[in-house]
């Protein structure tokens, strides 16, 4: 199914509430209470709960479509559990007969809470949903009318929601099951929490779906439709400490802007609606604190209920719906190709063609033209380049003002597409037009035909309303003089456009979101070597270098720093040096151009800094596992070119009991940004390198707090962050969360493993990124150094 042949309520506003937070209240007295107030409130979509057994009324239920409100109806369970597939087939058919079409099952199973005792596995926690929910998609998807929901994730999560997503739909397509993506659709909880609506700093936000949406294009190969199940804001939140806790009034504004950003087509085409978390439920009830009304209609945010009451309202203007990138492939004059930001390289592009000075409609409409110019296909194929920067294609200049980057940004998304919505048949696409345009006319512009070879229907002669006595340019498309002239005289840049290019129509387009970076590589070890050494006696921090004369500095958590000079100390050895030490902490050393630090506690710290000697080889390796998925996995690598020839299977004759490697298991906590976790025992000498090389060294059991073998850092920004003890190195990637890592020891007999030959340093990160960027491989290998 293309996405807008998936059901909507006639007249659809893409507003939606979640019902009360459970499945008793579907009596005759709440349908009468609340239906008004859902029609005053412009409601189009509501979530409901239902047990497997018993469907709601079959009264309320056509009530709700009477009314032009689409139920997506959930199957309530207590926990992520098998389902009867009779019993779920019953229920659907049930509903299919009255006409509801969105159904799913379960609830953010990537919470703790959602499963049972003891069900709670990370390691195999996708696997396992899946096995439980494959077979309810097959059952919903049989069923004549019913559109399955992939069940909805809670945003973050204790298993990133990501990550989830991305396994789960893996699954899907591992285990042959891509014909249920034909009619499915992909639950969602985009709750804004106290962020603006258009925040993309992460996933966390009401934008989620755009995150979502990357994940499904790269695993489905086009959008599926996000419904949204929850969503809004709730009081009293503040997930970022930049912007205020939500009260009543922020609730009130950012509840009308979720509504008018549906209904206006801000948001893209594959997002069908709101979700609104909650409608209603009793005072003694939890969520009391959330929900929009009591359970006998009153207001209980009584703002928000006026401000949605008195926004003016419209259905959707549902119309074709079209994705572009978000980047363009610029060749410039020197030969070599840029990939830019496509708004960026237009900000360039609008003043160098019509000017700075012009009417803003003028502006807007010059933008439009060049966006769908430049999006119509590429002018250099054989350079691996979209547009070039001259009159070939359109002008481009690095230099940007304040006016045409107002015109670019206010049209963000919007193109000229070819025919206009209404003429489009249930077969037919609309295109992007390739939207000529040229200095001015002598009172009408050409037939694309009558200039070049090719007729195009969007390009027709026309009269323009500020002649010349000559033309200039090709005469093809908008006439950028009579843009001028018909802004001065009130058009809009849509009148403009729609006036130029016969028969088309101007239409906000889905902006996809730019390419993630590639994964960073591991960083590479140091120039230098840092041992550490803990004795008894006064708090000092002291140590050595190979040599005198260099120059370091110390600075403790405070940012107070001393400076020293190696050699300054004999006493410690050639490069001696030392410092006292007031408080505990984490100390920083710094010389020449590297980084180290070291934990300080009530003790005598000896550091010894050796060079590392060159050149540094590598190779890839694989955690211990057994020697069948050793074997398993060489053969799916022999099967990719690339890859084939380059890994062998290690095998490890081990004694009962001996270790065979280290496991590392991740949780992710609400709280301050810090990396924490713990060993089975303590005095583990571990360092942590951020993803730009510096380097923290600690100690297990350096935080008790944390376990025995527990130890914390803090983490200042975002990224992959890499741990090393022993012979082991591990990656975790922080996002503005607390990061718990648990590492426990494998233990076993006849274990194998797979590794590469011993290769240069920069072959084995570019090995170790190319595995990165498949899925199949991500994460699956390490780099282990040579010592």
């Amino acid at each position: 199914m293309r996405i807008e042949d998936y059901p909507r309520p006639e007249g659809d506003t893409g507003i939606g509430f979640h019902w009360f937070p459970d499945v008793f209240h579907y009596h005759q007295n709440h349908f009468d209470t609340f239906a008004p107030i859902l029609t005053n409130l412009g409601t189009g979509w509501l979530l409901v709960l239902s047990e497997l057994a018993k469907p709601i009324p079959e009264f309320f239920i056509k009530g709700l479509l009477e009314r032009n409100i689409e139920p997506i109806i959930r199957v309530y369970t207590p926990t992520v559990q098998a389902i009867n597939q009779q019993d779920l087939r019953q229920l659907c058919q049930t509903y299919a007969n009255w006409g509801v079409h969105y159904i799913h099952v379960f609830n953010e199973p990537n919470l703790v809470d959602e499963w049972a005792a003891g069900e709670w596995k990370p390691e195999v926690l996708p696997e396992r949903f899946m096995d439980y929910l494959l077979p309810c998609l097959e059952t919903m998807h049989s069923i004549d009318g019913i559109i399955p929901l992939f069940t909805p994730l809670s945003p973050g999560g204790n298993y990133l929601d990501l990550d989830f997503l991305k396994a789960a739909f893996d699954i899907i397509n591992a285990r042959g099951k891509r014909h249920l993506l034909e009619k499915m659709a992909v639950g969602i909880h985009n709750y804004a929490f106290n962020r603006p609506l258009d925040w993309n700093q992460d996933h966390l936000g009401f934008r989620l779906f755009r995150w979502y949406d990357e994940v499904i294009r790269e695993r489905v190969g086009r959008s599926l439709p996000q419904i949204t199940c929850e969503n809004g804001v709730r009081l009293g939140e503040q997930l970022t400490e930049d912007y205020p806790p939500i009260d009543e009034e922020l609730h009130a504004q950012r509840s009308v802007e979720m509504c008018q950003l549906l209904m206006e087509n801000q948001v893209p085409g594959y997002v069908f609606n709101n979700a609104f978390w909650l409608l209603a439920t009793e005072d003694h009830q939890p969520f009391r604190e959330h929900r929009w009304f009591r359970d006998t209609g009153q207001p209980a945010l009584p703002r928000s209920v006026a401000a949605l009451e008195a926004m003016p309202k419209h259905p959707r203007r549902l119309g074709p719906y079209i994705t572009i990138p978000s980047t363009i492939r610029v060749l410039m004059p020197d030969g070599h190709v840029e990939v830019m930001d496509l708004d960026e390289y237009l900000k360039g592009v609008v003043p160098a063609e019509i000017g700075v000075d012009r009417p803003p409609e003028a502006l807007k409409a010059q933008a439009i033209a060049a966006r769908s110019f430049a999006l119509a296909g590429s002018r250099h194929p054989g350079e691996g380049a979209d547009m070039c920067t001259t009159t070939h294609c359109q002008v481009w200049r690095p230099e940007h003002y304040a006016r045409t980057d107002q015109a670019v940004d206010e049209t963000r998304g919007l193109v000229a597409i070819y025919p206009e919505p209404g003429a489009i048949s249930a077969t037919a696409a609309p295109v992007i037009i390739r939207a000529f345009y040229f200095g001015h006319c002598d009172g009408r512009t050409r037939n694309s035909e009558d200039v070049w070879m090719q007729a195009l229907p969007y390009c027709r002669s026309v009269e323009c309303v500020r002649p010349f006595p000559d033309l200039f340019g090709h005469g093809v498309g908008m006439c950028q003089e009579g843009a001028i002239a018909m802004a001065e005289q009130g058009a809009s840049c849509e009148q403009i456009l729609t006036h130029y290019y016969t028969g088309t129509a101007v239409i906000r387009a889905s902006v996809e979101p730019p390419p993630p970076p590639p994964p960073p590589p591991p960083p590479p070890p140091p120039a230098w070597q840092m041992a550490v050494e803990r004795r008894p006696g006064l708090r000092l921090l002291a140590g050595t270098f190979p040599r005198a004369d260099i120059p370091l500095t110390i600075s403790d958590p405070w940012g107070n720093t001393v400076s020293l000079v190696s050699g300054s100390k004999p006493e410690h050895g050639k490069g001696g040096f030392e410092t006292p030490i007031w408080s505990n902490g984490m100390y920083t050393i710094r010389f020449l151009d590297q980084t180290f630090q070291v934990l300080v506690q009530d003790d005598f710290v000896f550091v010894t800094f050796t060079e590392r000697e060159e050149p540094v080889t590598a190779r890839l390796v694989t955690e211990w596992m057994s020697p069948d998925e050793a074997e398993s996995l060489l053969a799916g690598l022999e099967g990719v070119e690339r890859y084939r020839g380059l890994f062998t299977v290690e095998e490890g004759t081990l004694p009962s009991g001996a270790v065979t490697g280290w496991e590392m298991s991740v949780e992710r906590k609400s709280g301050l940004r810090l990396l924490a976790g713990t060993f089975p025992r303590a005095d583990i000498p571990l360092t942590i390198s951020d993803p730009w090389g510096n380097t923290v060294s600690l100690v297990s059991g350096s935080k008790p707090e944390h376990g025995k073998g527990g130890f914390e850092t803090p983490i200042w920004n975002n990224g992959i962050y890499t741990i090393r003890f022993l012979d082991q190195t591990f990656q975790v990637l922080v996002q503005d969360d607390f990061v718990f890592v648990t590492f426990t020891e494998l233990t076993g007999e006849g274990k194998a493993r797979l590794v590469t030959a011993w290769l240069p340093e920069a072959e084995a990160q570019e090995l170790w990124q190319d595995l990165e960027g498949d899925e199949r491989y991500r994460g699956v290998f390490k780099i282990e150094r040579e010592a």
